[in-house]
């Protein structure tokens, strides 16, 4: 079976009853008009290697942003190695961080690290950016989510906390949504996601991959066999070469450049006043991003319910 056999009525009809539904509704949206499948190069094997990155942690933020990057895997070799070239010739010894850039870069190791993306990187980025004010995605309190799910049987081991959990939830769903418009029978993939609250510990981390691999089975039924894979940063003893602050580095910048641009969208601002208000480093890499497949979509807290939009980076120097 392949990703174009995806049961949307089912998945729809599972959904129905939470505001996830329309962030499934707006993405169906998208599908429309584009194949995400297509991006990806998957003439070496069929795997996938994806990171997530969550910013608007900080008490300034209006919106908690989730950043999935998706590479084929023969694309995040080729985009590993210009980068291990990279670093060799200009001397890099540590990834790019959007905390650690200066808020006025715009060239220098930032630059480079998006040029190489262009220049290399095969597959999707998605970016969900979501309202403080929305509670549960999955209930009508994250305290209900909460009790609905320790009340399963296979979920009787729950350690998270009711914010952690909603959390937890979230991840699963965005990540999984998208895999379902990509995987097909045999094919899978490696997720690694950077040292949130979700993995913190052996338990924590044990518990978030079942409610990932739940979910999975939910939104890819229509597939009989997906293997999966899942990882944290390795330890820094065992890592010379920072692979794993290089495979988180491209969430990692585009979650802060989301979160400072899903700060600033509303209002009505035009393209120009957008490039005003935002920091430079977000412009330089949202500037790129419109040269890469990018799908960003903004939920919100309405009277009605929580809507869920894709939203075009729109910005003019």
């Amino acid at each position: 079976m392949t990703y174009k056999e995806f049961e949307k009525d089912r998945v729809s009809k599972w959904l129905a009853s939470f505001p996830i539904l329309s962030v499934f509704n707006s993405v169906m949206e998208t599908r429309k008009t584009t194949d995400f499948h297509s991006h990806f190069d998957f003439s070496y094997n069929q795997n996938i290697c994806f990171s997530s990155d969550y910013g608007g942690e900080n008490d300034q933020s209006k919106y908690h942003v989730y950043t999935f990057t998706f590479f084929s895997y023969s694309s995040l070799k080729n985009w590993m190695d210009e980068l291990n070239k990279l670093k060799q010739e200009k001397g890099y010894s540590k990834s790019a961080e959007y905390k650690k850039i200066s808020p006025e870069t715009r060239n220098g190791k930032l630059g480079d690290w998006m040029k190489n993306s262009e220049k290399n990187f095969k597959g999707i980025i998605v970016s969900f950016a979501v309202d403080k004010q929305v509670g549960s995605l999955f209930a009508s309190s994250i305290d209900e989510l909460h009790k609905a799910v320790k009340d399963q049987e296979c979920y009787k081991d729950c350690n998270l906390s009711a914010k952690i959990l909603e959390k937890a939830f979230r991840v699963s769903h965005f990540s999984n949504l998208i895999l379902s418009q990509i995987l097909c029978n045999n094919y899978g993939f490696f997720w690694m996601t950077d040292k949130d609250s979700i993995v913190q510990g052996e338990n924590r981390r044990d518990f978030t991959i079942k409610i990932h691999n739940n979910t999975l089975k939910h939104y890819c039924e229509h597939l009989v066999k997906v293997t999966a894979g899942y990882g944290t940063p390795f330890p820094n003893a065992k890592e010379m070469d920072n692979f794993s602050e290089d495979f988180l580095s491209p969430s990692d910048l585009i979650s802060g450049a989301i979160d400072d641009f899903a700060n600033n969208h509303k209002g009505n601002k035009t393209p120009e006043e957008l490039f005003r208000t935002l920091k430079p480093k977000s412009v330089e890499i949202l500037t790129y991003l419109k040269k890469l497949p990018t799908f960003v979509y903004i939920l919100d807290k309405e009277v009605a319910g929580v809507s869920c939009k894709r939203t075009l980076i729109d910005i003019i120097e």
